[in-house]
């Protein structure tokens, strides 16, 4: 299951790249239509999350027929779930060994070795797949976040980038390279480690067949132009970099559908970048249901305080945060010190109305939830000067 940064976000590849054929052999139209139920059902059980039974019945289908590969492919996946990675690893070397040109098969037994912790097993496996088909997004991806997790941020990036050039307007893999220049960026300001541990959901996963087609073709460009050397130079340079990153980031903002995660993240990069209306937008974008609701009512606060001039409006968000709960001590602290803001005496006695004191927050204590009262709420407005 070879997925981009995530298998529950990045791009599931539900495509199956066999050569030879759904079946091969002389059985009954009986027979057929018997193993085609039990893989049906298998992978109605495995869509559910039900592996074990799934297990059992694409099994099944394969002792109908041994030649159904589609099935094969997905047993092999389930018992990846089950982390019955011996079985997983039986099942992908006779799909090899029946058609050892197809790289597909080749993605998963390299998928299989990072699962089993053989990182350079992986490595040579992804490598040697670029070295037949250099565009395949999935495996530049796998490479990237393995060399990420080595703390190789730069050979991290350079992958990141050439699978980016392939398509663009995948999501999951712009949020991948953004990460990645980010950690680059934050090496080259010497302000944090590149190196850390890569989960096991961060790397691309190829999932389980669910077609009965026996030739389904990939749709990937045929080239990929690696970096050369001067080119990368040029490109890490911190002002590129910081330039890049916005790019990437409205990019990302300006996708259809994202996490309201993501827009916080990416907010927060506009507006440490001090694109405040960029950050601004994308705050307002977060919808009330959502966990960042509350985060992103305060951030708007902070920019319309400190930097857009908007005290009022700035007032308003910031006692409809903390109506609604927000109590992060160190924001609230960087608020009330921040260099930009004019309404220092407003926004104490805001907070002294949610029974929070600028001692208590330098002393970094919790604060307790309170409940305004109804003249608490009418002694602060939000035109106090």
């Amino acid at each position: 299951m070879l997925h981009s940064k995530a298998l529950n976000g990045g791009y599931v590849v539900s495509a199956l790249l066999f050569v030879l054929g759904l079946w091969g052999g002389c059985i009954s139209v009986t027979e057929v239509e018997f193993a085609n139920e039990y893989y049906n059902l298998a992978n109605t059980y495995y869509d559910q999350g039900e592996f074990e039974r799934a297990t059992q019945l694409y099994a099944k289908a394969l002792a109908i027929n041994p030649e159904f590969y589609s099935a094969e492919y997905n047993l092999a996946f389930a018992y990846m779930r089950l982390a019955q990675y011996e079985n997983a690893h039986q099942h992908l070397q006779r799909l090899a060994t029946a058609d050892p040109d197809n790289l597909l098969v080749q993605e998963s037994i390299g998928y299989l070795a990072f699962l089993r912790g053989n990182e350079e097993e992986a490595l040579e496996i992804y490598s040697d797949i670029l070295e037949r088909d250099a565009a395949r997004i999935r495996v530049l991806n796998n490479l990237a976040l393995i060399r990420e997790a080595r703390g190789e941020a730069q050979e991290a990036l350079a992958l990141f980038q050439r699978a980016y050039e392939i398509d663009p307007n995948d999501t999951q893999l712009l949020y991948s390279y953004l990460q990645s220049l980010r950690v680059v960026n934050e090496n080259l300001d010497s302000t944090s480690d590149a190196s850390g541990d890569v989960s096991v959901s961060r790397v691309t996963s190829l999932e389980r067949d669910t077609t009965n087609d026996s030739q389904l073709t990939l749709s990937v460009p045929t080239t990929a132009d690696d970096l050369t050397s001067d080119a990368r130079a040029t490109y890490l340079t911190p002002t590129v970099i910081d330039n890049r990153i916005i790019e990437l980031a409205r990019a990302l903002s300006a996708a259809e559908s994202i996490s309201a995660a993501w827009q916080m993240e990416v907010a927060l990069i506009f507006e440490e970048a001090e694109y405040f209306n960029d950050a601004l937008t994308l705050y307002e974008r977060i919808k009330e249901e959502s966990d960042f609701y509350n985060q992103a009512l305060f951030r708007q606060s902070v920019i319309l305080l400190t930097a857009a001039g908007e005290p009022q409006l700035g007032l308003n968000l910031l006692r409809n945060a903390l109506d609604r709960g927000f109590k992060e001590s160190q924001s609230l602290l960087e608020l009330y010190d921040h260099e930009l803001l004019l309404q220092k005496e407003e926004v104490e006695a805001l907070y002294a109305v949610f029974q929070i004191s600028i001692a208590q927050l330098r002393g970094g204590a919790e604060i307790e939830d309170a409940q305004e009262t109804t003249d608490q709420s009418s002694s602060v407005t939000a035109d106090e000067e």
